[in-house]
């Protein structure tokens, strides 16, 4: 992608447009969670076209509201298949706290599937905990004071760490 980019000056907007047209033919939730998996992978590369396609393009503004709601909703009842969706959805959430735009919009419209990230003590999402820990940490200093107070156990530091730590074991 390097490479391609300072062979054309007009790669961001064709790497823009191309990005569009995946959101727009995206026609199963295997094709969502592919084009979460690119814009998540393409915060690395250009984290301001990222950005500007996580906190300015409605459409995938409103995929990726639509699938948080779908899991924050059923977080009680996981699967194989959801738990590695919920996976992709904070992993993205993770890449995009890379940009201040996108983490002040995380700590706003995401939070709450943090927070039940957070609470969650089954072994079977310990991944999930640590990725959630990790963007909670990364928001921090965005993150609303009403929401640290009303969570002061679960969003305490102790707490976060002692995640991370027993996923890393």
């Amino acid at each position: 992608l390097y490479r391609l980019k300072s062979l054309n000056d007009d790669f961001d907007t064709l790497l823009e447009e191309k990005i569009d047209d995946l959101i727009e033919t995206q026609n199963s939730k295997s094709d969502v969670y592919k084009v979460f998996k690119i814009i998540s992978q393409l915060f690395a590369f250009d984290p301001v076209l990222s950005s500007a396609i996580f906190t300015k393009k409605a459409p995938f503004i409103n995929l990726l509201t639509n699938e948080v709601t779908l899991l924050t909703n059923n977080l009680g009842t996981l699967n194989p298949e959801s738990i590695k969706n919920l996976n992709i959805i904070l992993l993205l959430l993770s890449n995009a706290c890379m940009e201040e735009t996108s983490r002040s919009m995380i700590a706003t419209m995401h939070i709450n599937i943090l927070l039940k990230c957070l609470s969650i003590t089954d072994d079977a999402v310990s991944q999930s905990r640590c990725y959630a820990a990790t963007t909670t940490v990364k928001l921090w200093r965005l993150i609303n004071p009403e929401v640290l107070e009303n969570n002061a156990v679960l969003l305490s530091l102790n707490n976060l760490s002692d995640i991370i730590i027993d996923c890393l074991h």
